[in-house]
């Protein structure tokens, strides 16, 4: 399994536990750095929403659908997302190409977007997708990329519509997706998957935490650790970076700057 998350890109379309999305970026490499012909040469017209990238496979999902939508801004997502830490990110341990290889856009996209293949009728009724602000999001994403830049938060150009106690899973499945506002998809006492608060500070972890918090080494939901305080990975704190202590010591939560948040990633692979 492929995991990541990230505050700025907390417009990825994917289902719990498998958002492509960044946390912190260490040092940033000038666009000039990439490959010199590119600027000069014309971006080909690859795909419905992005020239210059290789469009997804071809796939039998009805065109203009939600499902169709959503996979190919989760796919064009993870292909930036890969050739943003390729070019911009200097730090190999949150780098997508050299964690996820060659085939990072591929794997990153299998682990991401499957569902929307493997179930295209879960997504008609539930979601609402806004093909223009699909299409705005991932423009402004590839300008950032251009010149290893920050971008800010993206907006999600999707919108669920199912409220608290509504079943919004699948088969093993949990799509956060489909629940509106701040809800999660989560497992309730009959096994089934709803839409239900996250934790709040204090609260079990179950259906995971509140936006600003983590899951504590006693199982509830606690504070982000501090600058400085030893932690286990980057998810621990505040700055969302968890780096080298001191030889012979635990990591600590390292300090960042606004202009090292954007494309090096934070991903689990299991």
């Amino acid at each position: 399994m492929v995991d990541a998350s990230s505050d700025p890109r907390d417009a990825s379309p994917t289902p719990r536990d498998a958002s492509p999305t960044p946390r912190d970026a260490g040092p940033r490499r000038d666009a000039r750095d990439a490959d010199a012909g590119d600027a000069d040469t014309p971006a080909p017209d690859s795909g419905p929403f992005l020239p210059g990238v290789d469009p997804p496979p071809e796939s039998e999902l009805e065109p203009g659908s939600p499902a169709d939508l959503l996979y190919s801004f989760c796919w064009y997502f993870a292909a930036l997302s890969c050739e943003g830490s390729e070019r911009c990110c200097d730090d190999p341990r949150r780098d997508l190409s050299v964690r996820l290889g060659d085939e990072c856009t591929s794997v990153l996209a299998d682990a991401t977007c499957r569902p929307y293949l493997e179930r295209p009728d879960a997504f008609g009724e539930g979601v609402l997708v806004d093909e223009e602000l699909v299409r705005e999001q991932l423009e402004r994403l590839r300008s950032a990329l251009d010149e290893c830049a920050v971008f800010d938060q993206l907006a999600k150009p999707f919108f669920g519509m199912l409220g608290p106690g509504d079943e919004c899973g699948g088969v093993g499945l949990s799509y956060d997706i489909f629940c509106r506002d701040a809800l999660v998809c989560a497992q309730d006492e009959a096994d089934a998957f709803v839409c239900t608060e996250p934790g709040r500070l204090g609260d079990p972890c179950g259906p995971g935490c509140q936006a600003g918090l983590r899951c504590a080494e006693d199982g509830r939901c606690g504070d982000l650790l501090a600058v400085g305080e030893p932690c286990a990975d980057d998810f621990d704190c505040a700055t969302y970076r968890c780096g080298d202590g001191v030889a012979g010591e635990p990591e600590v939560c390292l300090d960042r700057t606004p202009e090292d948040i954007s494309w090096c990633f934070v991903i689990s692979i299991e």
